[in-house]
Parts: C-alpha cells; structure tokens; sequence
C-alpha cells in the first residue's frame, strides 16, 4: 500500500454538517459500569424501512443524507470510539457526549441550535423486587434520531413494532413525533411500577393493623424514601416536558406538541400517584405509631391491674406475716382457710368490679 493510500485510510470519514467541532477525547465515569455496545438502525418513511444492526458506522453517513426518517438506537456505553463518530456523522455537540457517558443526570433538555439533546430516567424492577433507574439519552435532529441506553435493557420494542406494522401516523411523521413515541414509551412504564408500590404500601396496612413487627416500621421508612426519590424524579421529568411543549424550535412541528402535552398529562398523573403514595406512607407511620402505643397502653392496663388485684391480697399475707409474739386469730383452727377464702373474694370482687367499669 502507498503512502497516500495509508494516510487516506487512517482519515476519518468526513463530518456530515461543516463546521463541525471534534468533542476532543471521550473519558468515562469513575464509579460507574459500561455495558459493551450495540449499534441497530431504523431508516423509514411512508412507503419503504430499513432495520439492521450496524457493524460499519460510515452506513449512517448517507443514511442522514436522505429525506427519511433514520434512528439510530445505541445499547451500553462501553465503546467510546463508536460513540464518538456517532458524535462526528450527527454533529452531536461534545458536551453531550460527555453527558451521555456520565448516567447519573437526572431529566434535563439542551437546545444546542441544531440539534436537541434530551436526558430521561426509566425506571425497571430487579430481581428482588428491588426498584432502579436508568439513563436514557435522546438526539433530535433535522431528519434523525440518536438515543443511547446505559444497559442492554431497551423499553422501545412497543415503538419498534409499530414502525414495522406502517402504522400511518409515525411512519408518515418526523423524527419530532418518533421522539414523542419514545418519552411516551418511558411514562408508560411508569405506571405497572407505581403500581407495585401501591400492592406494597397495602401489604404493609394489613401488616401495621394486624401483626406490626420490628421491621415494619423501617419497611415504612424505606418505602416513603423510594417513593419522595421518585417524586423528585417526576419533577424533573415534568419540568422536561413542559420545556419541551413550550419549546418554539424548527425541529418539534406544532402537530407533535399536541402529542406531547399528551406525555405531560402522563407526568401530571404520575406526580399525583407519587403524592399520594408520600401521604399513605406518612399516614402508614402514623398507623403504626399509634398502634404500637395502643398496644404497649394495653400491656401496661393488663400488668397494672393484675398489680391492683395482688396489692390488697399483699397486705393480707404481710399483715398476718408479721413477726409479733401474739397475733389475734393466729391460733384459730380455721383461720387459714377463712383468710385465703378472704382474699380469693377480695380478688373476685376486684375483677368485677373492673369489668363493669369497663376496664378489662
């Protein structure tokens, strides 16, 4: 091979906008853990589609240049020299890069002129019942998309298969309505989520009416801590949403923000759950505070009065107890038997009086 043949080689595809400016060199996260990656593609319009999985990013160039609508779907994060020319074919502004490699961002909405640049938490549930978040991050351009999953978990497939299916509306719409299925997508799951923390919050009533243990009270506490976490989260998600209705940009036509007031009603409604759920835990703490004291308040009446039944049957047994030469009725054949007769009555009368007062 020659000279010029190896120095061509070693270029870099050409950027796909001029003006382009080079994010510079790509770092990861302390602390953190990358998945390895997988490129797939969605190139579509009315009439044609196109899906694969990309093994030769130089695809996406001509890809962007066409009229359709592409969609560039990124799971893990391990590779940083696929992200970055993804960086460089879409223009996708460095500080953006940088953002999608830190995952611990919480929802935001970026307008970098050309493109947007969307942050959002989805939440899964582990194995052990256990509730996560994980990044999502979304790039809006002219005539594509470019979303990034910090896992292998991706929640699009519903979106996916519509796509497939040529259902009129999306194949027939922009990149602006394809990102609205997308954050439709992500709210949508919300919901079988919130819903499993309103089975645990009914678990822990019954356990609070019924049988509170030790735990139950940091079972509360641990719930009440998810669901405010979550609540914060919402609020982030809102304020996202509500930006990006009232965003006045090129790249969201005015047919697609009627779609995404949609997505901030499905925020509204998530805020609401969250809300009352931090008002049952509250609720639940309480429950289980004044159960506890009633409980301990039904201990104490039950040792207090079996005390009160034994104090006047003490002083009997420590009258007659006394070490004194001479003691009346001491020397009595029945005095024994009449003094235990005494005091089993005095103990009797004791107990109903109790019950009539209502007190046991």
């Amino acid at each position: 091979m020659s000279t010029e043949a190896a120095s061509a080689a070693q270029t870099p595809a050409p950027p796909l906008r001029p003006g382009y400016r080079p994010p510079g060199e790509l770092s990861y996260r302390d602390n953190l853990v990358y998945y390895p990656t997988k490129v797939t593609v969605m190139d579509y319009d009315g009439q044609s589609l196109t899906e694969k999985e990309l093994t030769d990013l130089d695809e996406c160039v001509e890809l962007a240049r066409r009229p359709t609508t592409t969609w560039v779907n990124v799971t893990g994060l391990k590779d940083l020299k696929v992200i970055q020319r993804l960086g460089e074919i879409f223009d996708i502004h460095p500080l953006a890069l940088e953002d999608v490699l830190n995952t611990r961002h919480a929802p935001k909405l970026d307008d970098f002129g050309n493109s947007l640049f969307i942050i959002m938490r989805k939440l899964k549930s582990g194995e052990a019942g256990e509730i996560t978040t994980e990044q999502v991050s979304i790039v809006l351009g002219e005539r594509f998309i470019v979303t990034f999953h910090e896992t292998e978990n991706d929640p699009f497939e519903g979106v996916r298969h519509r796509i497939r299916q040529g259902r009129f509306r999306i194949r027939n719409s922009g990149p602006d309505y394809l990102v609205y299925a997308l954050l439709d997508a992500i709210m949508d799951a919300y919901f079988p989520v919130l819903d499993r923390y309103g089975l645990r919050i009914e678990d822990l009533e019954d356990q609070v009416m019924k049988e509170p243990t030790q735990d139950t009270a940091a079972r509360i506490q641990d719930l009440k801590r998810e669901v405010v976490h979550l609540r914060q989260l919402s609020w982030a998600i809102r304020e996202l949403v509500t930006h990006l209705v009232r965003l006045d940009d090129a790249l969201v036509s005015k047919e697609t923000l009627v779609y995404l007031r949609d997505v901030q009603d499905h925020t509204l409604r998530v805020q609401d759950m969250l809300d009352s759920y931090r008002e049952l835990c509250e609720g639940l703490y309480q429950s289980y505070v004044s159960n506890l004291t009633l409980r301990t308040n039904d201990v104490v009446r039950v040792l207090t009065i079996i005390s009160t039944i034994f104090l006047p049957l003490n002083f009997v047994a420590s009258l007659f107890g006394m070490n004194f030469t001479y003691i009346p009725t001491s020397s009595w054949f029945w005095g024994f038997p009449v003094s235990l007769a005494g005091m089993t009555l005095i103990g009797f009368s004791m107990i109903w009086f109790f019950r009539r007062k209502h007190w046991m």
